[in-house]
């Protein structure tokens, strides 16, 4: 299964043959995956079926370079292949290549459905995969290309594509931010940190770079004008639409006076909030997940260590997300199916955003018992169940030392040690960013 942008690509696969040769290679190599989850080897059939099939879809893109759709269609489909296998610089260079031919031909596609369709996928996997890569990669854009993008974004996105892609960019802007500071404040521990995610990049055109460290008159006029701009292009998307995630749920939450004390979450009385497919409630979840990331206050009490549990606004898309959450139904959602945006991964970024022990109890002793209670071959690759439970547990651990993580990075195994695939899953640890129990800012790596 794709995500739904993808799909409609491969529509075309008896037509084009670069794109039939992409399709089959990504075919085998989940075959692969799966059957060899518990050694962790690629069962050897479905892994040379893998390899030959992508050499081969190379050589007829090379072979007719003019053909751009059959080009664009088989490179989105390079760009999964690779997320499949776990080849991170090889994510990286498709990537580019991908970016480099929306830019190039985005007026010719437009003049076709197909082409259209192509342009949608592509922008949508490009968000995609830099949100899965973590904005710790120097992987990004110009500011001219991501206004361009933004337009086309706009145009020719569905709405649910949209508030995705709005999620994406408001987590990776706040994560900088956060990590400019993290890095200001302890620069040592910094370079030694980020060293072991940046080697995985070392051979690629794209090299690692220190986020920018930004003066708070800075912070101001660019992140948090940005962050309310996307925080009221969800709600016009919303609105335009004529969806609603929640109805007046997901509307603006009650104002409070400043004085009233906001009581806790109280997770055990939340009431569960539940829908009759899975990708409505995965919509919902990341649409409160985007609207608390714009959040411009949550983002300086986080800053400036102050207290976050009095902000009413965000407090209602908490309950929100945590609602959605003891109302999830995993063994009746193929995530797949839902841009590999789980319900566990929208609690990993919540929790980064609201990291309390309260919510952390509530992952490590009610959600992730449930979700281990589940057919793990359910779970999308990216998101797989045992990935997750170890963030779980290093969240927790590090709360209970009186830590709070505002960010982590996983640190995959190197490619060089396993025959250059699948290891997306093949975690060597975590690189973690936050505050510690004096309130001072840190930079740690967890081994797994």
């Amino acid at each position: 299964m794709l995500p739904e942008s993808v799909r409609a690509v491969a529509s075309r696969m008896t037509e084009l043959s670069s794109l039939r040769e992409a399709v089959i290679a990504l075919s085998a190599a989940r075959l692969a995956s799966i059957e060899s989850e518990q050694q962790r080897r690629p069962r050897f059939q479905h892994f040379s079926e893998a390899l030959s099939r992508f050499i081969s879809a190379v050589q007829h893109i090379r072979t007719s370079p003019a053909d751009i759709e059959n080009v664009l269609a088989a490179a989105i489909h390079l760009v999964l292949f690779e997320l499949e296998v776990g080849t991170l610089w090889g994510v990286c260079c498709h990537v580019a290549g991908l970016e480099n031919l929306l830019m190039l031909h985005q007026d010719v596609l437009m003049e076709s459905p197909y082409g259209r369709t192509l342009l949608r996928a592509g922008v949508f996997l490009r968000m995609r995969t830099l949100f899965l890569l973590n904005p710790l990669s120097s992987l990004g854009t110009a500011p001219a290309t991501g206004r361009y993008l933004q337009r086309l974004v706009d145009e020719i996105a569905q709405p649910r594509e949209i508030i995705y892609i709005n999620m994406t960019r408001a987590v990776s802007m706040t994560t900088h931010l956060i990590l400019a500071h993290c890095m200001q404040h302890d620069h040592d521990s910094w370079h030694r940190v980020a060293g072991k995610i940046y080697t995985r990049f070392q051979n690629t055109s794209m090299q690692p770079a220190d986020p920018p460290i930004l003066p708070e008159a800075a912070e101001g006029r660019h992140i948090y004008i940005y962050l309310k701009e996307i925080e009221d292009r969800n709600k016009a998307v919303i609105s335009d639409s004529g969806y609603e995630p929640l109805g007046t749920m997901l509307s603006k939450p009650r104002e409070s006076s400043f004085n009233e004390r906001q009581p806790l979450l109280n997770i055990p009385e939340l009431n569960p909030i539940r829908f009759d497919q899975c990708e409505e409630a995965i919509f919902s979840a990341v649409y409160a997940l985007s609207q608390i990331y714009c959040d411009g206050e949550l983002l300086q009490s986080l800053l400036y260590q102050q207290e976050i549990e009095s902000n009413p606004h965000v407090t209602e898309y908490v309950k929100t997300i945590l609602g959605i959450a003891k109302g999830y139904d995993p063994a009746s959602c193929f995530c797949d199916s839902v841009y590999n945006m789980n319900i566990s991964w929208v609690l990993v970024l919540l929790a980064l955003r609201w990291p309390t022990q309260e919510v952390m109890r509530y992952l490590k002793d009610d959600f992730l018992p449930r979700l281990q209670r589940t057919d793990t071959l359910r779970e999308d690759t990216v998101g797989a169940l045992p990935c997750f439970s170890r963030i779980v547990n290093i969240l927790d651990t590090e709360t209970t030392r009186g830590r709070r993580i505002y960010t982590m990075q996983p640190v995959y195994a190197d490619s060089a040690e396993r025959e250059h695939f699948f290891l997306m899953n093949q975690v060597q640890g975590y690189a973690i960013h936050g505050r510690d129990r004096e309130g001072y800012f840190f930079n740690d790596y967890i081994s797994t």
